[in-house]
C-alpha cells in the first residue's frame, strides 16, 4: 500500500450563495506530484489554502489529515531577495559550494555546509527537471 502525504474526507466548503465543494474525499499519495487543474473562479485557491490551513476563516466540514510535513507556496507568494537562493534562503551555502567547487573555500566554508553535501546534486536536479520540460 502506497503511504499517503494527504487524507482528505468528508469536505464541505459553503458560502451563503455558493456551495464549493460538497463530500470532497481524496488522497494524495507521498513522494508524487499532484496537480490541481479546473477553471478560474472553480475553487483551487480555496481549496489550497484549506489544505494547508493558511486560512482559517473558510466554513468547512470535514477532516484533512496531513501524515507527514509539507509546505505551500500561495499563487500570490511575493519573494524576498535579487535570486531565487536569497528567496529560499540558501544563498550562504550555495556561495560556500561555490567556493569549495572552485579551491577557494576557507573552513568557515565548510563547516557552515557540513550536512548539507546532498544539497548541490539535488539544486541541480530540480533545475534540470525545470529546463527540460
Amino acid at each position: 500500500m502506497t503511504q499517503q502525504a494527504c487524507v482528505v474526507s468528508q469536505l464541505s466548503v459553503e458560502f451563503p450563495h455558493k456551495t464549493l465543494f460538497q463530500q470532497l474525499k481524496f488522497t494524495l499519495p507521498a513522494q508524487q506530484n499532484s496537480a490541481l487543474i479546473g477553471r478560474n473562479g472553480q475553487g483551487k485557491s480555496v481549496l489550497m489554502q484549506i489544505l494547508h490551513q493558511s486560512s482559517p476563516h473558510f466554513p468547512l466540514n470535514g477532516e484533512i489529515a496531513w501524515q507527514m510535513p509539507h509546505a505551500y507556496l500561495p499563487q500570490l507568494q511575493r519573494l524576498d531577495g535579487e535570486n531565487i537562493a536569497q528567496a529560499l534562503d540558501v544563498e550562504r551555502q550555495h556561495l560556500a559550494f561555490q567556493r569549495i567547487e572552485e579551491g577557494t573555500a576557507e573552513l568557515e566554508d565548510y563547516e557552515s555546509v557540513e550536512n548539507g553535501w546532498h544539497l548541490p546534486p539535488l539544486w541541480q536536479m530540480q533545475y534540470n527537471r525545470q529546463i527540460y520540460r
